[in-house]
């Protein structure tokens, strides 16, 4: 069996660019191919085994994502029935310009997204676009942090 750490050199430690090819050992070209086309994950990495200092700038494409950039948070929905309802649900931690990006109704764990503003207009309030009694349910929101 070949062990991860000539592969990990190889591809993280600089010395593909020294040998140019991957050669592994005698006899475990086969595994050493087999490890390669699947692919190597997280469990395959020590803990520490790559740091900032071994990736090259722009090396690592995707969002990046910021502490606390998602938050799951619990509210209660208001009574939107009756003439000019008042629509604002109080949501304790979010912020102006949050993204919603899904809303559950606890009560049956069903998608409530529709009932509810795609983004949070002001701190602390998400508004119910729902003219229905939801002031018995508990939902939960998860924002995205823009």
């Amino acid at each position: 069996m070949i062990p991860f750490h000539v592969i990990r050199d190889f591809l993280l430690n600089g010395k593909g660019r020294e040998q140019g090819v991957f050669l592994p050992p005698d006899g475990e070209l086969d595994e050493a191919i087999t490890v390669l086309e699947t692919g190597l994950s997280g469990k395959h990495l020590e803990d520490g085994a790559i740091d900032t200092e071994q990736l090259a700038d722009e090396a690592v494409s995707g969002a990046k994502l910021k502490p606390g950039m998602f938050r799951l948070l619990p509210f209660v929905g208001v009574d939107g029935s009756g003439e000019e309802p008042e629509l604002t649900c109080t949501l304790t931690g979010a912020r102006e310009g949050d993204a919603v990006a899904a809303v559950i109704d606890t009560t049956d764990f069903s998608d409530a997204r529709a009932k509810f503003a795609s983004s949070i207009a002001a701190d602390d309030e998400i508004e119910q676009v729902s003219l229905t009694d939801e002031s018995t349910v508990t939902f939960l929101a998860l924002l995205i942090a823009r």
